[in-house]
């Protein structure tokens, strides 16, 4: 995982099923990441997306976040779900979380 200096930023409104934060923009629903990032740094090219480098998609903090393509997003989505199935496979085995090695 990626060592941050800064915290995760839990957005502080509505959270979806997902776990997305949610805001209302002119009558209409949009995900708090992409909200912010618009804001911060400007619009989000087509066909890309958001990807919380945190892993936490509550987080709206600009520094956990990076634009990439929906590919590649999925890739790492699948290396997270890989990487916590395993993690949950050795804390099943009785063994700490801090002593476990995840490559």
């Amino acid at each position: 995982m990626k060592y941050f200096k800064t915290k995760c930023v839990k957005w502080p409104g509505y959270i979806d099923k997902a776990g997305y934060g949610k805001a209302t923009v002119r009558g209409k629903s949009k995900s708090a990441h992409r909200l912010i990032w618009e804001i911060l740094k400007g619009s989000i090219p087509p066909g890309l997306v958001i990807d919380h480098l945190c892993f936490n998609r509550a987080c709206v903090n600009i520094r956990h976040m990076e634009v990439t393509t929906i590919s590649k997003n999925s890739e790492r989505g699948q290396v997270r779900v890989k990487k916590n199935i395993r993690q949950m496979a050795y804390n099943s085995l009785g063994r700490k979380q801090s002593d476990a090695f995840v490559p």
